[in-house]
């Protein structure tokens, strides 16, 4: 066969040609990906800060007012923790006039002090109710459906026991007028007479010994158990059962049956395990109030004999708690919020279920 150079140079022509033409095919398929990547990435980019500013938007700050935390070297030093109060809202049908009210932790003087404070969504208001600081939500109109209140923040605990009061040996949060401390109120029927026959048999030489022989009382009498609803201090104790919220009514209403002023304190203890929490605050004129929690359970000590035989068994009763820490969220309350709306629905309609994480930090 004869070799034409013309047909020869023409065909490389068509091959080099073709060979562009599909190389910028590709080329532009590759960069419309790339670019349509690009454009993804930004738009999902530009969503996600779209919705973080959203969310910065409907979260609130509260503002401490800032404090010096005071160094002791005698009392022990200030643990720190990261909480975290999740509250899902339940919703089975449209609801009216709603109000929803959550105490939330507070600079304690001595025992507790807060910083990097957020709640989400922003309520309408910050308002000071009995004492306890309380994010406040006023709802119009609630939509069936779920809802969520986050609260998070860093707590610095010491808990303010009978044993570190007598350290710090000062008045750190002194009261004019105790008298609503030794009134009966719900749940702590001080002036019933069972109540105040059991209190009669209490005895103490002074304030201090009155106390810790009531805390034992209840550790001797009461068998704990988890009910559905508080049953308050009489019916608690004329059963022998309860959970944190009778343990801490009985305390408080014989202390009050006694003439000793007592409260009511609610919030968590820094634990994996069932951390809300309630417990018992005693005034005393000479250290301001001091924390007693008589739902903590007695040493129980094995006592024997040099040959090694078993003697006795016996509870020792430890009413400083120096293992425990407390975050505290209110004072003179049982519960971590509070639910209100229109009476013209059943209470079932609207619930509330708390999830609580509190991590240490030092």
């Amino acid at each position: 066969m004869k070799y034409n150079k013309k047909n020869s140079f023409l065909t490389n022509i068509g091959i080099i040609l073709i060979a562009v033409v599909l190389s910028t095919f590709f080329y532009t398929s590759i960069s419309a990906s790339k670019n349509s990547s690009i454009k993804n990435q930004n738009k999902l980019k530009q969503e996600n800060q779209s919705e973080q500013k959203q969310n910065i938007k409907n979260q609130a700050v509260y503002t401490f007012a800032p404090v010096n935390i005071p160094f002791h070297p005698n009392l022990p030093p200030f643990a720190m923790y990261k909480y975290i109060y999740s509250y899902k809202i339940s919703v089975l049908s449209d609801v009216k006039n709603v109000e929803i009210l959550i105490p939330i932790p507070n600079n304690e003087k001595e025992r507790q002090y807060i910083s990097d404070f957020i709640i989400n969504p922003k309520p309408n208001a910050f308002v000071k109710i009995k004492g306890n600081l309380v994010a406040k939500y006023k709802i119009p109109e609630l939509r069936a459906g779920e809802y969520d209140i986050i609260i998070s923040g860093t707590a610095q605990v010491r808990t303010y026991n009978i044993k570190n009061a007598k350290k710090l040996n000062q008045n750190i949060t002194p009261e004019t007028d105790v008298t609503q401390y030794l009134l009966p109120e719900k749940a702590i029927e001080s002036d019933d007479p069972y109540i105040i026959s059991i209190a009669q048999e209490i005895k103490g030489e002074t304030k201090e010994e009155i106390v810790e022989n009531v805390y034992k009382y209840i550790q001797n009498n009461m068998s704990y158990q988890l009910t559905e609803t508080l049953s308050g201090a009489k019916h608690a104790l004329m059963h022998r059962i309860g959970k944190c919220g009778e343990y801490a009514a009985i305390m408080v209403a014989l202390l009050r049956a006694k003439n000793i002023p007592a409260r009511i304190a609610i919030g968590n203890i820094a634990r994996e395990y069932n951390p809300s929490h309630n417990w018992v605050e005693v005034y005393y004129s000479e250290y301001g109030w001091v924390t007693y929690d008589p739902t903590v359970a007695p040493t129980i000590v094995k006592i024997h004999a040099p040959n090694g035989k078993l003697i006795k068994i016996e509870k020792r009763y430890d009413v400083s708690h120096d293992n425990l820490h407390y975050i505290q969220s209110g004072i003179n309350a049982f519960s971590p919020y509070f639910l209100r709306y229109s009476d013209e629905y059943q209470e079932e309609t609207v619930s509330i279920n708390q999830d609580i994480s509190i991590i240490r930090m030092d």
